[in-house]
């Protein structure tokens, strides 16, 4: 989806960057922290029990109290409303792993999901926050609360740090970093289908960047704690078959993060990065394809024997997977054949042959 969602703590600018971006991308801009008692009353809201629950004296029960209410405002408010859409601190930050999940499922389908901070160190951005207000309940300070905890990192595609700018000049560098209508080509496949070949000729042709998954994959892979010693006593003991399931939760991070960090560009996923035995695994990578309608499938043949046949020639080194050889288990199993909007057959082509019958399906 090309709407923008703003996220992070209070007094962060989302307000005053979401007018700002609303303005510029002429789409509509929607407080959903403001405009939530609606869908909190779908739900049996009881304002007396919330009054109850704050005079209790503890933030922590007013804010319990409200988290199944914010959750399904999330919901509710992502289906009703496009554009511009900032979300309330208290609305993306959970205790309860349940509904911080229903909200990182109503939030998944979005390309655009910006953290706003003030800073990378998170000291300095807890103090900027205070100096502009500090945040109390009952004598609790909640701004370090917000800024310390995990939730918003996790579900935010993109950061930006606003500390020294203006809101304009903060606006400008989320427009700088975001094309609302990127028109990406992604390229999936077994391995020596010609995938970075073919991801090489369509950048050359159309002038835009190319994301090679494989070459960009490994800091991914390290923001969510990959351990390369770990990975070699995992092929030690267990071989290949191994390190192929010790990968795959870090295959699905980094071609999240990949594909948003990457808008416009040619993207030529890894043979593996597109195929998961896990059902829960394999139906996160089908939504965070859905959005992307040029999704292209590389084949030598309509014939799986046939181009089994030609891609052993390519290469010689044999692997296997569940007792299946490798690019026979990559090429019969269904999850390219679910997540392909278009497949290519390349043999008898030469590459750029190729590269003109993808561009022949675009729009």
């Amino acid at each position: 989806m090309n709407d923008i969602i703003l996220i992070g703590p209070q007094r962060a600018g989302k307000s005053t960057t979401g007018k700002l971006l609303a303005a510029a991308l002429d789409k509509s801009f929607i407080d959903l922290n403001t405009s939530a008692r609606p869908y909190w009353d779908e739900l049996g809201y009881d304002e007396d029990e919330a009054d109850r629950q704050y005079d209790s004296g503890r933030f922590e029960n007013a804010y319990r109290y409200m988290w199944p209410f914010q959750a399904h405002a999330v919901e509710r408010g992502l289906t009703e409303h496009s554009g511009v859409i900032e979300l309330g601190a208290l609305q993306t930050v959970y205790e309860d792993p349940a509904l911080f999940e229903r909200v990182r499922a109503a939030l998944r389908p979005y390309r655009h999901i910006i953290l706003l901070l003030p800073s990378p160190d998170t000291e300095a951005a807890i103090e900027v926050l205070r100096e502009r207000h500090a945040i109390y309940f009952n004598g609790q300070e909640i701004t370090e609360y917000f800024v310390r905890h995990p939730a918003n990192a996790s579900l935010a595609k993109h950061t930006i740090y606003t500390a020294g700018k203006s809101p304009d000049e903060t606006c400008a560098e989320i427009l700088s970093r975001i094309d609302p209508n990127a028109p990406e080509i992604l390229l999936i496949g077994p391995p020596d289908t010609g995938k970075s070949t073919i991801g090489a000729l369509l950048a050359e042709r159309l002038q835009r960047p190319r994301a090679p998954v494989d070459q960009l994959r490994w800091d991914y892979y390290a923001e969510i704690g990959y351990d390369n010693d770990h990975a070699r006593q995992v092929y030690a003991a267990e071989g290949f078959v191994g390190i192929v399931r010790y990968w795959k939760p870090f295959e699905l991070y980094a071609v999240e993060r990949i594909l948003a960090d990457h808008p416009g560009h040619i993207v030529d996923f890894g043979a593996g990065h597109s195929v998961y035995d896990d059902p829960a695994q394999m139906a996160l990578l089908r939504e965070v394809l859905a959005p992307y309608p040029n999704v292209i499938l590389l084949l030598p043949s309509p014939d799986a024997d046939e181009s089994i046949a030609l891609l052993h020639e390519r290469q010689r080194q044999r692997s296997s997977i569940n007792g299946v050889e490798l690019h026979r288990y990559l090429l019969e199993h269904p999850a390219n054949r679910t997540l392909a909007t278009h497949t290519i057959y390349t043999q008898g082509q030469t590459p750029v042959q190729t590269r003109d019958a993808i561009l022949a399906l675009l729009p």
